[in-house]
């Protein structure tokens, strides 16, 4: 023990170890060391299972536990005196110094044994699962360093990760630390994973121990759960049955099974009645502490682990003194049949009814009067079917079954709400109208769907190129369905043709609904700049806003000469401004822009039949991008 306590480390400090939390057992060194004599080998851990031991040996085969526990100086450690080898842990919250050497608070060290020379020393876990998993070992080794005064080593100590294969899979023989290391192995119940430590020549008070931080993780699984009486569907007269089934008894499953009971046929709502037993082995039995009234019932029995997994049995419904009715089609998926066949199971006893009643109400709850009233035989297996007659337009409906018995009371089902569809949704197209023109390059379009559950809240709209629905398709859009009605604006700019246009609805069945197909014709836009004309000192200008009428146009007009000009004598020659103005139009409109002529250019202008003139146009809508025009004429006087 002497170099154990005298040898010089320089110790890695171990981090806290993670909480273990749900999904995920987590086992700590040094944690799980057990410092409080007279000790434990191997060593009790957090889940009451005992997966750490502290061996020596010459190899791996022969390793056999450390044979003394020690408590001394607020350290605690397994040791075997005769071959030097130690297992120990500084469990105070405080540093603790042994002759040169101070041992960090929850610190695992290790001294290799060293007779015979290169004889090992290990640190070893033991799965306590009850199944194979592959786990996970993090960890880091800070070995052969140095204390005060110490002569630098010679030599280094050596550590081996040795999975239950007894394959390697971490080592290093490196002097100083050798940072942290993560691997992986598949380990069976009751295998071994070890982290062994050895030193090649005799003790070495400079260069004897190794400061060891290991941490394994293995995932967990919610434990199974049953109950398997009273069955599901059954009746019984006893107000307060005893329930059994099944639990799992692997590592970590709690031993406490709680049974919660509710009223109904479903689990929903706050628990009747909550009780709770204690499995045995791979079964669990439990009686319920008080009376049920008479009714329908649905049990579900919980067993979690011990890091938070939560393990849910299937729910048995049954009946205290009524028979137990459960519809259990068509489901909610919607129908293609107008007569749709409603199956479920009802009660055999002898006092129950042979028949069941199947009532259809309108809509998506079991209120009103029902539409239907259905009756079906119950079959000696508790089998029954009822097939809608007469046959249900397309909509929503819900359906419950009722048994009664020789006392007078009766089993009701829960509500089993579906929806007929035999029928292609119906969708329509106003705009265009067919026949139409239009000079606008962004086109909208719209109309009305079918507004039912089970149909889509999308239509598509699929556009042709020329005089028919038919043949390769110039491009599809997507309109939003708003109630009964559907619009959606073409992505996008549509160039001057005929095209023909036709809209569909699909509905969850499958059907695809189609409007009638619309053929409009798109026509060229004006041109943005139009005629130019100069008049009484005034040049005149049309422009257009070729956008949607819900957008405006902003920006600057330019008129200038085409040639240079000397307007005052002596002044400045160039072209002509023959007009610079800031406008604005709205969407699908011309304005004409007037303004009143310099009277320098105006005498020019005067004097002359026509000039040639640029006109620039820079405009700007409220959406989109900016519209940028250029055009050259003769600018004429009138």
């Amino acid at each position: 023990m002497l170099g154990f306590l005298a040898g010089a480390l320089a110790l890695i400090a171990l981090a806290v170890p993670p909480s273990a939390f749900a999904g995920t057992y987590t086992w700590n060194l040094a944690n799980d060391f057990t410092a409080t004599p007279p000790g434990a080998n191997p060593d009790n851990d957090q889940y009451g299972a005992t997966p750490w031991s502290y061996k020596e040996g010459a190899t791996t085969s022969a390793l056999k536990l450390l044979p003394k526990f020690e408590s001394a100086g607020g350290l605690a450690f397994w040791e075997d005196s005769s071959t030097g080898g130690v297992v120990g842990v500084n469990d105070s919250e405080a540093p603790v110094t042994g002759g040169s050497e101070t041992f960090e608070p929850s610190q695992i060290y290790v001294e290799p044994e060293v007779s015979p020379v290169g004889g090992l020393t290990a640190v070893g876990w033991t799965s306590p699962l009850s199944q194979t998993e592959t786990v996970t070992i993090n960890g880091s080794v800070n070995s052969d360093d140095n204390g005060a005064g110490m002569p630098p080593c010679a030599y280094s100590t050596s550590w081996n990760v040795v999975g239950p294969t007894g394959a390697s899979l971490a080592a290093s023989s490196a002097p100083g630390g050798t940072g942290p290391f993560s691997v992986s192995a598949s380990v069976a119940p009751g295998a071994t994973i070890y982290v062994t430590f050895s030193n090649p020549v005799s003790a070495d008070a400079g260069c004897d121990a190794s400061a060891l931080a290991l941490d394994i993780t293995a995932p967990a699984t919610a434990p199974a759960v049953s109950v398997t009486q009273p069955a599901s569907g059954s009746s019984t007269t006893v107000e307060e049955p005893t329930f059994s089934g099944a639990a799992s008894a692997g590592f970590g499953d709690s031993s406490q099974v709680t049974l919660r009971v509710y009223s109904g046929n479903a689990v929903s709502g706050t628990p009747v009645q909550t009780v709770n037993a204690t499995r045995s082995g791979g079964a669990w039995s439990v009686t319920l502490g008080s009376a049920l009234a008479l009714g329908t019932y649905t049990a579900q029995a919980e067993q979690d682990d011990v890091v938070g997994d939560v393990g849910l049995s299937t729910p048995v419904t049954f009946g205290v003194g009524t028979p137990v009715v459960i519809l259990s089609s068509p489901g909610s998926t919607p129908l293609p049949t107008s007569t749709p066949t409603l199956t479920g199971t009802a009660g055999t006893e002898a006092s129950d009814q042979a028949f069941v009643v199947v009532s259809v109400y309108a809509g998506s709850t079991a209120t009103g009067a029902a539409i239907r009233a259905l009756t079906a035989p119950v079959a000696a297996s508790g089998q029954f079917a009822a097939q809608v007659t007469p046959a249900l337009p397309d909509g929503t409906y819900t359906a419950v079954a009722t048994q009664g018995d020789a006392a007078g009371t009766a089993g009701i089902s829960a509500p089993q709400t579906f929806s007929v569809d035999t029928l292609a949704p119906t969708v329509t197209l106003l705009r265009p109208l067919t026949g139409s023109r239009s000079d606008l390059l962004k086109l909208v379009f719209n109309g009305g769907a079918a507004a039912a559950s089970f149909d889509s809240h999308l239509v598509t709209i699929t556009l042709y190129k020329g005089r028919k629905a038919a043949g390769k398709r110039y491009g599809t859009a997507n309109g939003s369905v708003v109630g009964s009605t559907w619009s959606a604006t073409w992505p996008g700019k549509l160039p001057p043709g005929t095209y023909t246009v036709q809209v569909s609805q699909t509905d969850a069945v499958g059907h695809i609904g189609l409007s009638a197909a619309h053929t409009f014709r798109v026509i060229a836009p004006p041109p943005v700049i139009g005629s130019v004309t100069f008049k009484g000192g005034r040049v005149s200008l049309k422009i257009t806003c070729n956008e949607p009428a819900r957008d405006t146009c902003s920006g600057n007009v330019l008129v200038l000469s085409q040639g240079n000009f000397e307007p005052l004598a002596g002044g400045p020659v160039g072209p002509l401004t023959v007009m610079f103005a800031f406008i604005r139009v709205q969407g699908g409109q011309t304005s004409t822009i007037k303004r009143t002529v310099v009277p320098n250019v105006a005498t020019v202008l005067r004097h002359r039949r026509s000039l040639p003139v640029t006109i620039s146009a820079s405009l700007h809508p409220l959406s989109g991008p900016a519209i940028h025009a250029t055009h050259r004429e003769n600018l004429r006087r009138q």
